[in-house]
């Protein structure tokens, strides 16, 4: 028991080393879950986030899927509350399956097509909010013992900070470009008191950083 804890302890201080020096959300992502996918001895993974306005979950990372799945795990955001993604969101735990083929929950048919046997859905975590889920599969079966299963929910939470942390940074980037582009804006308004110019140069400054109708 001893040297399993002290694997897994040094298997979480290297994801969170490699999850904390990314700083951009899609860095994040990728290192989280093909270290998970190590980690935990699984096959293929892919990670999916909350859109808590449209109620929906989309996925924004996978790794070692083939074709065929990927057809299926990007073909667009899915309603929350179907599948096993919504038993993990629902209790906020690890949903672990030994046996895929034998689970009614199982939404992504075409994962049982590739061959694998067996997975789990992992919640991610920051505090009280939930971010989104990470599911990892197997071709061999396998099962998940309690201890695991604690060590999954860990996983998890590390995973989820990190992510909060990747938007928190997205979102101070995008109030700093807003900032500046005003500033540039306000710049190219004082020199000139030739309309049309004027508003192209606006236009220019703003559309990097907010969508508009140039009709």
């Amino acid at each position: 028991m001893a040297q399993r804890q002290a694997r897994e302890l040094a298997a979480l201080h290297d994801l969170a080393r490699a999850i904390n020096s990314a700083l951009l959300l899609d860095d994040v992502l990728r290192l989280g879950l093909t270290h998970s996918i190590e980690t935990l001895g699984m096959d293929a993974g892919y990670v999916s986030l909350i859109d808590e306005t449209r109620q929906e979950i989309t996925t924004a990372a996978q790794a070692g899927f083939p074709q065929s799945v990927l057809d299926d795990i990007q073909s667009g955001p899915r309603p929350m509350g179907l599948g096993l993604s919504s038993a993990a969101l629902a209790t906020r735990r690890p949903v672990v399956v030994r046996s895929l083929r034998d689970e009614p929950r199982l939404q992504r048919r075409s994962i049982l097509d590739a061959g694998f046997t067996s997975g789990a859905v992992l919640p991610l975590t920051a505090g009280d909010k939930i971010l989104g889920v990470m599911s990892v599969v197997s071709f061999a079966e396998r099962d998940f013992t309690p201890a695991e299963i604690i060590f999954l929910e860990a996983i998890g939470e590390n995973i989820g900070l990190a992510i909060r942390r990747a938007q928190t940074y997205a979102q101070e980037e995008s109030r700093r470009q807003l900032s500046e582009t005003l500033r540039r804006v306000s710049l190219a308004v004082n020199e000139s008191l030739d309309l049309e110019p004027t508003l192209d140069a606006i236009l220019a400054q703003l559309k990097d950083v907010i969508a508009y109708d140039s009709a």
